[in-house]
Parts: C-alpha cells; structure tokens; sequence
C-alpha cells in the first residue's frame, strides 16, 4: 500500500511541472470494454496529446477526480471461506513462532479485507473474525521485530507494520472490550497501550452523502445511517465508506480523515457508474449508445466541479483488421458544448505520430477552423447538452412619479350562501308598530287622564305609564332587529367594490356597498 501510495505521489510531482499551466484534459470513452489492443498505442497519443497543453497521465487524472475513485463493495465472491480458513492457520503459525509465514499469510489477507467491505458489513460476525486476524499479525509483527533488534532498519520496518495494524484496529472497533480470554496478556497489553496513545491525538470527523437516498452508509463496515450521515470522535487515518443501495450493489470510497478536519465525500451514483480511474486509462466506459450521449454532460459536471480547464476531449481508440483508428471529442468545459470531432486511422509508424497530431491540432482548434487533411470530420447526432442555467429574473420597472397611475378596482360580487329569512324580517317590523301603538296610546292615557302633578287617576288608567313606556321600548328593539335584517338581506344581494387611488403623497382606500 504505501509502495502505491509512493509511486502515485512520485507521478504527480514529477507531471507537476507540466501540468501546472495546463488547461486541457484528456479521457478515454468507450461504449462497452475498452479493447486490449488499445494499451500498445495509448502511450503514443498521450505524448503527443501532452505537447498541445493536456493532462494525460492517468493516475494524475485519478487524483484530480479521487472522490469518484471507488471500488465494489465485494471483488471476490467467496471471500468469507479464505477468511476464516487463512486466519485459524495463522494462529497455529503464531504458537508455532512462524511470525514471518503469519505476516505474509495476513498481510495478504488485511489487503483482501480492505476490499471486500461488504461481507462484514452483512454478517458481523465476520467483523469478529478480521478482528482476530488483524490482533495476531499486530503481535507478530512485533514478536518479529524483537526478533531483529540486531537489524535496527529490519525491526523498525515490523514496528511500523505492527503499529499501523494497531490503529486499524482502534479505528474499526472503537468500542470494542479486550479480554485475557480472547487475547491473551501480551495482546491485551499490546491494545492497551496502542489505545492510550492514540487517546492522546486530536479527532477528526466524515461527512458522507449520497445521491440514492434510500442508500445504506456504512463507515469501517459499522452502519451509519441512510442518505446522508455524519460520524465525529473519529481517529486520524483512512477509512472505508461503503455505499450500499437497496438493489444490493454496493460502492466503496476511501477517506482520509485529519484531526481537528470535517473529510467530506458526496457521492453522485450516476456519474460514478460511468467513470474509470485506473492505471490504465482514466476516462469514461458506457453500456449503450444512449449513455454515451452523457458524455457532454459527465465532462462539463468534473471538469466544472475539480479542475480549471477550459478545454476537455475524450478518445476511442479502436482496432480493426491490424490497424488502429481513434476518433476525438472536445469539449468547452464551461458550457459542455462540442468543439470539433475528427477520426483518423493509423497506418503505421512514423505516419501515426504525424496523423495524432492532426487530430490534436483539430481538436484544438478555433471555432469555425476546419481539420487538417486526414482526419475526417464526425457528426454527433446523440450530443445531449448540458441543460441551460436557469433565466435572470426580470423585474418590472415601477412607473416614474408624473405619469399618471391607473385606479385599481376589485369589484366582489357577494352570493348568499343560503335563502335570506324574509318572514323574520316582516315580524319584527309588524310587532314594532304594534308595540309603538300600544306604547304611544299608554303614554296619551297617562299624561292625558292621570293628574300627573297631583298624582291622581281614575282606576282603570292606573298602570298606563308602565304600558305606555314599555311598548315603546319593545318597538325600538323589534325596530332595530327589522332595520338590520332589512339592511343585511340587501348587502347580500348588492355589489362591495374596493376603490384603491394612488397619489403623490400615499393612496385612498374605499369601500362602497350597492344594494
């Protein structure tokens, strides 16, 4: 791992040179398997390529785009029988003090464990056994380095080994007890002390999302959640996101995670499908020609998302009769629009550094320029372009102060919602004339009959006060309920119109009902 590790990171300083001022990448694109044939010429046209500008290396490609870098969740089918198979074997080497034979036996194991997530992310009890695999090539390694303290370089080797072990340990199973039982003193010891250390660093956190949103997420095979998750408290070091989708496929990304540093990954499923990062080729692989009309869309979305360049073409190199032909697409990354499309065939050394170069100077070229003499020039038929950035908004221009503002008028018709109650409405008007009669023939008896002054009244004109006062208060009250179901009736069936009439200083508000 860290021999990959070095000669990647050896790729990318010794291209940085070139690649720092370029601003044109280079993919290979496929519809179906890329053809073995095509790994004896792609050298040829990357150099050339690579005079005009473009990045071409494809593990500098890998690491330009490494959040798309993924593999499947499981690479070998039957990986749980080696697994629990290799790690009994081991720990009989292990008391038999064959720790050279248990490193190499589990180290080739650890690697396997590493890419195949997802059979201890099914069954736990997988998880169990990798962790026993993982403990004795710890204790191993360092038995072996005790073994060459004579050879300082030797033992430091088996040190590191033993100690990254350690911390994939600690990183895997956080919470995980050890016990004499299951370890013995010397291993309980050996993870004891390797907790308390990395105690002592700072933590760092992940930030996981997916565009399947039923997807199960899945940190160090422990599940996390569906979607999108966040998981803190995390040791330095790299960890294992597996993404598993409801179908049962399942991804899974590297993350490398700092103290003190939120390591984000936002997985896009379909643009992942479609992408190859590989020391082969770096580029795109479709299933169908359908999918190949992507290509616009997958080119203007990375290059948009991860790099600077203004120009991206893609090549499909093809093989027939014993001659190669290739065929380039370039793109304006910025707007994912085709640039030029040209197909040459090769005929053979030295034609074909001339006829690549053709094809590179073409597919560089200005818009309206045309190709030079041998590359023939190809239609597209199947581009589907990226969709346009949404409209600026437009926002109307409030009228200038003089001119003159229209009135605004709402005009509600108003319905009944249900029959107006006629005969309430003519009682209460009949008993208020009553009652005013009544009150009004009291009151004439009273002051007209009675000696008011005196106080004296003839029997049967006694009570022609309370009568007279009475019936009048009665007919004020019926009046009332007459007067307002008259007017309520009529507001029913009438028009409310709402004037509104701007001016220089505010606007007037009206209201008018009809009826």
């Amino acid at each position: 791992m860290r021999g990959r590790l070095a000669l990647l990171l050896a790729a990318v300083f010794a291209t940085e040179a070139s690649t720092a001022h370029a601003d044109r990448l280079l993919f290979e694109s496929y519809v179906g398997n890329r053809p073995a044939e095509a790994a004896r010429i792609a050298p040829l046209i990357r150099t050339v390529f690579e005079r005009h500008g473009f990045t071409v290396d494809p593990l500098v490609l890998a690491m330009m785009f490494r959040e798309h870098a993924y593999r499947p969740g499981l690479v070998a089918p039957y990986f749980a029988e080696t697994l629990k198979r290799t790690e009994q074997r081991a720990e009989k080497l292990f008391w038999d003090e064959n720790y050279l034979k248990v490193i190499d036996d589990l180290g080739n194991l650890i690697v396997a464990m590493r890419r195949n997530s997802l059979v201890f992310a099914k069954e736990p009890k997988y998880r169990e056994t990798a962790l026993h695999a993982l403990v004795f090539y710890a204790l191993a390694c360092g038995r072996q380095a005790r073994v060459m303290t004579e050879k300082s370089q030797e033992a430091a080797k088996f040190e590191r080994l033993r100690d990254d072990a350690l911390a994939e340990i600690m990183r895997s199973y956080p919470s995980k007890i050890f016990t004499k039982k299951e370890f013995g003193d010397e291993g309980v010891k050996l993870l004891a002390d390797a907790r308390d250390q990395l105690n002592s660093i700072g933590r760092g956190r992940i930030s996981v999302a997916t565009t399947e949103h039923d997807a199960l997420i899945y940190i160090n095979e422990i599940a996390q959640g569906t979607g999108k998750v966040e998981v803190g408290d995390l040791i330095p070091g790299v960890y294992r996101a597996l993404i598993v989708i409801p179908s049962g496929e399942a991804r899974q990304y590297e993350i490398e995670v700092t103290a003190n540093q939120i390591s984000r990954l936002t997985e896009d499923w379909n643009i992942d499908s479609l992408l190859v990062l590989s020391s082969a080729y770096a580029g795109f692989r479709f299933s169908t020609e359908k999918e190949h009309a992507l290509e616009a869309t997958l080119v203007h979305t990375l290059a948009q998302a991860h790099t600077n360049a203004s120009i991206a073409a893609t090549i499909t190199i093809t093989y027939v009769r014993g001659r190669f032909a290739v065929t380039g697409t370039s793109y304006d990354t910025s707007t994912g629009d085709i640039l030029h499309s040209g197909h040459i065939e090769l005929t053979g050394s030295p034609s074909n550094d001339t006829m690549i170069n053709r094809l590179a100077e073409c597919l560089i070229a200005s818009a309206g320029e045309t190709c030079a003499e041998g590359v023939l020039p190809v239609s597209h038929p199947e581009f589907t372009p990226p969709p346009p950035p949404p409209a600026p908004e437009v926002v109307a221009t409030p009228p200038l102060m003089s001119e003159p503002r229209p009135t605004a008028r709402i005009v509600v018709h108003k319905e009944s919602a249900r029959a107006p109650r006629r005969w309430v409405k003519w009682v209460a008007a009949g008993g208020s004339a009553a009652a005013f009669t009544v009150g009004g023939y009291g009151l004439y008896r009273y002051y007209g009959k009675c000696g008011r002054e005196t106080g004296e009244c003839v029997h049967y004109y006694a009570y022609s006060d309370l009568a007279g006062f009475g019936g009048a208060g009665v007919g004020i009250v019926l009046g009332g309920v007459a007067t307002y179901l008259f007017l309520h009736d009529s507001a029913r069936s009438g028009t409310s119109t709402v004037t509104l009439a701007p001016h220089r200083g505010g606007a007037v508000l009206g209201w008018t009902v009809g009826f």
